[in-house]
């Protein structure tokens, strides 16, 4: 079998034939598994079309879809200047739900379930609030440091969040080896708390990432304030 080390990420038609070969060599492998190796028969060029949607691309299955109507009643919300929630209307909606599995009952019972929530007029939604959260821990020799870091912090969580939409920062128009920038200007830093535990300082940047599910902006705008404001700043002050 290849080693972790030598196992690529990549879904050239090599790398793949190779991930294909090795799992062919595993023990417990049956040759009637091997239509997993061959992707969907009905997908013209077959595996390779899926060679965009994740790395180390190197089979698929098939799992059988249920589909269950849902009643809803949905909220409307805007975000206000400091990102709380505001609702300005409701609407009734309705929303065909996919249920990929192979346990028999589930779907039945969420029909069940669903048919319940419809004769009491829909499932109603309320959003309390919006934002995704990225966590990073600073360690220091001694609790009472991470206690004075905390509220430093947490003292500096508004200034955090203009320094990185200012047009004026001096890394607003840098960008990172990869190309992309080292400030994403589409996460916008809500909130800042901080949990001490002993010694060390989890620092929790709470982010609104309008449409996007927003991970890698995040991370991005995480790193930047942790490197270039946190700790500098932090020591000299």
């Amino acid at each position: 079998m290849a080693s972790a080390r030598a196992w690529s990420h990549r879904n050239e038609s090599r790398d793949i034939a190779a991930r294909q070969q090795a799992v062919r060599d595993s023990s417990g492998w049956q040759p009637s598994d091997e239509f997993v190796l061959s992707g969907p028969a009905d997908i013209p060029g077959g595996l390779a079309t899926l060679a965009q949607v994740q790395e180390c691309l190197t089979g698929t299955v098939v799992l059988p879809v249920a589909v269950v109507p849902v009643e809803l009643e949905l909220g409307r919300y805007t975000l206000d200047d400091a990102g709380r929630v505001r609702e300005t209307g409701r609407e009734r909606a309705s929303a065909l739900v996919p249920l990929a599995h192979s346990e028999g009952g589930l779907s039945a019972s969420l029909l069940r379930g669903a048919h319940a929530a419809r004769a009491a007029g829909g499932v109603r939604t309320h959003i309390l609030a919006d934002g995704l959260t990225r966590a990073s821990c600073f360690q220091f020799r001694e609790t009472a440091h991470a206690v004075r870091f905390a509220a430093w912090v947490e003292e500096h969580g508004p200034e955090m969040a203009r320094w990185l939409r200012d047009p004026a920062n001096p890394l607003a128009g840098e960008r990172a080896p990869s190309g992309l920038p080292l400030i994403s200007r589409h996460a916008v830093l809500r909130q800042v708390r901080t949990h001490v535990l002993g010694p060390y300082c989890h620092v929790l940047y709470r982010f609104t990432t309008g449409d996007a599910c927003g991970p890698n902006l995040m991370t991005r705008n995480a790193q930047v304030l942790n490197r270039e404001f946190v700790s500098s700043r932090f020591a000299r002050d």
